[in-house]
């Protein structure tokens, strides 16, 4: 057969005429092997380039004289396999299929032998025998030789499909009845050898469990304990209790010790459901244990599930066991967490048992006043003195450390007296008091007698010091720790990168907050280890929008085997929706749901909230439609789809939405109103608005001032001033007091439809309700006064306000009301009244405007656009000159306007001044007249 596929590639006098054809035929044919999976002419180039055309020849001559000698062919396997491991791993997907292919052969029996590529001195694979009149004569049966096999080629690096290949060249007969065995070899070869993430792990053992059982291999319970454990660690709880309920369909009911151990991958693997599920089988089996119930109560402690834990001792007493001392010490140690004293008496008395020294102890450790530790401690002295040394002083001092740190003081300052040698844990105990109550001052003293004693300090003392830093927000002091570990060689860990980032999310400026996050650009700092640490990364980094660190964060969990809880994925979605990949964010919630993790309302909510701030709100209302009977669907989720709605600019649809939830019964707040309001008044859609307004009175919800001022805004718009007014009465009837942005509002529809007389009343009636003016309220005074072609009245207004004196009675509060907006707003006034040159004399002015944030680049290109329509060319090229004298942050000249540019290039042309300008002012009016290539057409034109 082999024969033939090579005679397709290549013609007949090639075959009979190549040697590398002859050395493939006499290999091949010599015993009857069976092949599988090896077809392809270009993987037995790469192989048999490798061997040694002499040896082989001479080798195969030997086996065709006597085909029988046994000794004969292993000599050449011997060889061969030598050879062929020495390849690296650049063929190691090739050899080692051929190697598996070659292994699995009939009728004859053969020892492979080998040596590593590193010294050829150990052996590297044991060959299977899978004859059954061979197998007899051996000690160990077929598939054991395979196991070996298997596990010695996954030690060197072999991929887990090659290895698992064997799998499907095993004869039928022989995998029914030991497929059990290869089972496991290749389950431990996928998690040993090739893979190099959990991702790839689990593919790999996924594809060995279906070939196998399509194979109609069935794995014994070990495999089936291992193969859950692959799955528990690597965060797959569902396909590990997939992998347990087939266990019992197909095995039957396992024994004790393989209950025990899924229980123990539980533990590892915070696999609580699973983990629950295995106790009940073993409840309902007659197999509990107090070894399984111990298991079972430091998974709950592991998964911080303290009350569960504790409820533990219940069970057992139902069942009929009795805890061991180990037992109480974990249920004391959970109830102080719990903070519940009634159980922590409860367990005290139950475990009368326990010797007198050991209940003391768990008495002191779990005491909830440093009072009582005191007590306990000096009633040990007194019974047994030779037994109180460091170890029972650090235990005081730590119970005592964090309630009352005075009494842990006297207990730390006796130990000399007593001869009781203070130790590192000592030292550090009381370093971890004075931080937790705040006295940064003590602990760095603490320290300091630390290395006067000549006890070396290590990671958890400078973690202490720094959460003692933290505690005060004390960002030098904990930088000051930080280097000092620097200094020392000790590396910072997962605790202190969590502390760097709590003084990152509480600093009070960005400055202080980006030292903090500094720590992040550290070599191989890498948050994605601990859910806790890189949970506070994602917040401090989302608090302070550093996208920087932010997006480098994700990338690293990307990349990691953490696998985020619900909690932990709200930030996850938060970042994701804060850089912008909504892509990334529909990633992350799929395999959130794949890993068989419940979302939480607040993780959709996160994730419609995403789809809908970028267009897709049809994705997000297809989300909500699905999980509306999962997931009680609140009122914020259909606040997050209608804002999506209203992005859309659809007020239709935003009032078809409206109506469907109203139909479903959705508990609607003020919040929800007014934005379904709002959304359609900014599209005058001002029918639906009053409908919708009236079903808010209806339901008894009260409008709040934002309510008022959206309906207001929709009739300023249509220019319904009356029924404005007539709002603004209710709004004063029902005890809402309008704000400055109501009178804002009212002001602005006046002025828009030129009520001048109705802009003065309320702008008086503002004065007369003491509403202090804004910057906003001053542009529209001198937008009036610019429409009404009175511009000595709108610089009055400005200037009146710059000289301390009123305006039409206005409160204006303690900000200056004058900002770069107002100044756009005047200069623009005098532009719109046809004069320049007072529009120029403003501009030059307003350098001396105190506490003046001005001129904006928007004042810019309208001085020049209005100069340059009054043919005032020089000035307007002076005032873009200016621009380009003008330092950072202030405007810069290449954000003028291209069209703006372009004219005044024209301009300084046509006069012949082109070559009088800057080289600044130049070179901008080159860019906008010649733009950038690739630039489309029109580009510098605003939208």
């Amino acid at each position: 057969v082999l024969l033939k596929k090579i005679g397709s590639r290549r013609s007949a006098t090639a075959v009979a005429s190549s040697k590398m054809a002859y050395v493939r035929a006499g290999l091949f044919m010599a015993p009857p092997v069976f092949i599988a999976g090896i077809a392809s002419a270009a993987v037995m180039d790469k192989v048999m380039d490798v061997v040694t055309y002499s040896k082989a020849h001479d080798r195969m001559a030997q086996v065709s004289q006597n085909r029988s000698s046994s000794d004969a062919y292993e000599d050449f396997a011997d060889d061969w396999l030598l050879d062929v491991v020495g390849v690296g791993s650049s063929l190691a997907v090739e050899c080692v299929c051929l190697l598996l292919a070659l292994v699995v052969v009939r009728r004859e029996s053969w020892m492979v032998k080998g040596s590593s590529s590193s010294g050829r001195k150990q052996a590297v694979a044991k060959a299977a025998v899978l004859g059954a009149s061979s197998a007899q004569s051996h000690r160990k049966s077929p598939a054991e030789y395979i196991a070996d096999f298997l596990s010695l080629c996954g030690e060197h690096g072999a991929p887990p499909a090659a290895l698992a290949s064997l799998l499907g060249a095993a004869p039928r007969r022989v995998a029914a009845a030991t497929g059990a065995v290869e089972w496991m070899s290749v389950l431990d070869a996928c998690v040993a050898a090739a893979p190099t993430s959990s991702e790839e792990q689990i593919e790999a053992v996924a594809w060995v469990e279906e070939r196998a059982l399509a194979n109609g291999m069935r794995p014994t319970c070990a495999a089936f304990s291992k193969l859950i454990a692959i799955y528990a660690q690597a965060g797959e709880e569902a396909r590990a209790r997939e992998s347990f309920h087939r266990m019992l369909q197909d095995v039957g009911v396992p024994r004790r010790g393989q209950f025990q151990h899924v229980l123990a991958t539980c533990a590892r693997s915070s696999c609580i459901a699973l983990a629950e599920e295995v106790m009940v089988h073993m409840r309902t089996q007659g197999l509990a244990s107090v070894k399984a119930y111990t298991t079972l109560v430091k998974a709950y402690g592991r998964a911080e599930l303290y009350d569960k834990a504790c409820g533990v001792h219940e069970e057992m007493t139902r069942e009929g066991l009795k805890p061991d001392a180990a037992m109480y010490g974990l249920f004391l140690k959970y109830a102080k967490l719990l903070g519940n004293t009634d159980l922590t008496s409860q367990f005290l008395n139950a475990s009368v048992g326990s010797s007198c020294f050991n209940r003391e102890l768990w008495k002191m450790r779990s005491a909830l006043s440093a009072g009582c530790v005191i007590r306990t401690f000096r009633r040990l002295q007194r019974t047994h003195p030779t037994r109180v040394g460091t170890v029972v002083y650090n235990m005081a001092i730590d119970a005592c450390s964090i309630q009352d740190v005075a009494a842990a003081r006297g207990l730390f300052d006796e130990m000399p007296a007593q001869g009781v040698a203070r130790s590192l844990v000592t030292y550090n105990s009381m370093v971890k008091g004075y931080g937790h109550h705040g006295d940064l001052a003590s602990a760095w003293r603490v320290f300091a007698l630390m290395q006067a004693h000549g006890c070396e300090p290590d990671s958890v003392t400078f973690t202490h010091l720094m959460f003692a830093a933290a505690k005060l927000g004390e960002l030098s002091s904990a930088m000051a720790a930080l280097k000092e570990m620097d200094a020392r060689g000790l590396s910072a860990n997962g605790y202190v990168l969590a502390i760097m980032m709590r003084l990152a999310k509480e600093a009070r400026d960005r400055n202080t907050a980006m030292q903090a996050l500094a720590i992040l650009d550290r070599p191989g700092m890498n948050p994605a280890t601990n859910a806790i640490v890189m949970s506070t990364v994602l917040d401090a980094c989302l608090r302070w929008k550093d996208l920087g660190h932010l997006e480098g964060a994700l990338e690293q969990l990307r990349f990691s085997d953490l696998k985020p809880c619900a909690r932990m994925m709200l930030l996850v979605i938060k970042g994701y929706t804060t850089i912008g990949r909504i892509d990334a964010v529909v990633a992350a919630w799929e395999d959130m749901l794949s890993r068989g993790v419940e979302p939480t309302e607040k993780v959709l909510t996160s994730v419609m909230a995403a789809l809908a701030t970028s267009g897709r709100v049809d994705e997000a209302f297809a989300m909500l439609q699905e999980w509306s009977n999962k997931i009680p669907c609140d009122m914020c989720m259909y606040s997050t789809l209608l804002k999506g709605f209203a992005n859309g600019r659809d007020p239709q649809r935003v009032f078809n939405f409206y109506r469907a939830a109203r139909k479903q019964g959705v508990r609607m707040d003020a919040h929800f109103y007014t934005t379904a309001i709002a959304a359609c008044t900014a599209e005058r859609s001002m029918k639906s608005a009053g409908k919708i307004f009236a079903d808010m009175l209806q339901a008894q919800c009260v409008p709040t001032a934002i309510t008022y001022g959206a309906m207001l805004g929709g009739h300023c718009q249509h220019g319904d001033l009356e029924t404005a007014l007539e709002l603004l009465r209710q709004m004063d009837a029902a005890g809402v007091p309008p704000d400055g942005t109501t009178y804002n509002i009212l002001v602005d529809g006046c002025v828009r439809h030129h009520r001048w007389e109705l802009a003065e009343a309320m702008l008086g009636k503002m004065a007369d309700a003491k509403v202090p003016g804004s910057s906003y309220t001053l542009s529209i005074i001198v937008k009036m006064w610019s429409r009404r072609g009175q511009v000595d009245m709108a610089v009055d207004a400005v200037y009146r306000l710059l000289q301390g004196r009123t305006v039409f009675g206005l409160e204006w509060g303690d900000r200056m009301p004058v900002d770069a907006q107002v100044g756009c707003c005047l200069v623009g006034a005098c532009i719109h009244n046809h004069d320049e040159r007072l529009a120029l004399e403003i501009f030059w002015d307003m350098r001396s405007w105190g506490g003046f944030d001005g001129p904006n680049i928007e004042t810019y290109n309208a001085l020049i656009s209005g100069l340059l329509r009054a043919q005032m060319v020089w000035e307007a090229a002076c005032v873009a000159e200016e621009i380009c004298r003008t330092a950072s942050p202030r405007p810069n000249v290449d954000r003028l306007e291209a069209p703006v540019l372009k004219r005044l290039g024209m301009a300084l042309n046509a006069r012949g001044w082109s070559d009088v300008v800057s080289e600044a002012l130049a070179a901008a009016i080159a860019r906008a007249v010649v733009p950038a290539s690739g630039a489309r057409r029109h580009a510098h034109k605003r939208p």
